[in-house]
């Protein structure tokens, strides 16, 4: 269903790898490379000072368009 390919808090990047979002997107949307795969792109995002609103609704857009 498409429940299984919405960002949450427990989303991490290895997720939207596996979900057929390229690495390069990934990294054009939060503007660095790829951090580590396991972790959780809300506690990154809280670690760099970014609103984890924004950047799920950037990738959320990525996810979509990949499935």
């Amino acid at each position: 269903t498409s429940e299984d390919y919405k960002i949450a808090g427990k989303t991490t990047f290895q997720n939207l790898l596996d979900w057929g979002v390229k690495q390069e997107d990934i990294e054009k949307a939060i503007g660095q490379p790829l951090p580590a795969a396991n972790l959780l792109i809300k506690d990154w995002a809280a670690a760099e000072g970014l609103s984890f609103s924004t950047l799920k609704s950037q990738l959320q857009a990525l996810v979509d368009a990949a499935r």
